[in-house]
């Protein structure tokens, strides 16, 4: 049993377009543990592009909450597939080494960047896996935010990094 729940929706259903099934968790027990890799991966990056992608500036008032609302769901699909991608690179054979140690790059990260994600309402748990907080949808300030997961960020550049690590040991692999 995952330490991480998933709502599956629209967004994240978007990011795994190859195959959305694999937002299913039936469907990904089911699944060969490398095409979960792969498809986690391809998923990452698109929610890390959707993300930087955004556009962070304010909208006007009467469209705020709407524009939050949409910038949430993004997140919590990237967040999601981020926890899908630390699930299936846990379950790498052992000679898939390269896929462990990018999956144990992606977690320090994240710890590194604990601090900050969650002054933005996002946890992370001993394991590695994010958690956004109930009250995140509330608080969302797309200033800080575009800081965090914008196309500047060290965290989404460094990120990109690494699922772009594992994604090329998948193919090599696969």
């Amino acid at each position: 049993m995952s330490s991480f729940s998933v709502t599956t929706n629209y967004y994240l259903r978007s990011l795994y377009s190859a195959d959305r099934t694999l937002t299913n968790k039936t469907t990904r027990a089911e699944t060969k543990a490398s095409s979960l890799q792969k498809a986690d991966q391809d998923a990452l990056r698109k929610g890390i592009r959707a993300l930087a992608d955004w556009d962070y500036e304010d909208e006007d008032e009467n469209s705020k909450k709407n524009v939050k609302a949409k910038y949430y769901n993004k997140l919590k699909a990237f967040v999601d597939s981020y926890n899908y991608t630390l699930e299936s690179g846990a379950k790498a054979s052992p000679d898939d080494s390269s896929i462990k140690h990018s999956v144990n790059n992606i977690k320090s990260l994240s710890k590194k960047y604990s601090e900050e994600l969650s002054s933005l309402g996002i946890k992370t748990d001993s394991k590695g896996y994010m958690k956004i907080s109930d009250s995140a949808l509330d608080n969302i300030d797309l200033e800080n935010y575009e800081e965090m997961f914008g196309k500047d960020s060290k965290y989404m550049k460094a990120l990109s990094e690494y699922s772009t690590h594992v994604s090329r040991h998948i193919n090599r692999t696969a």
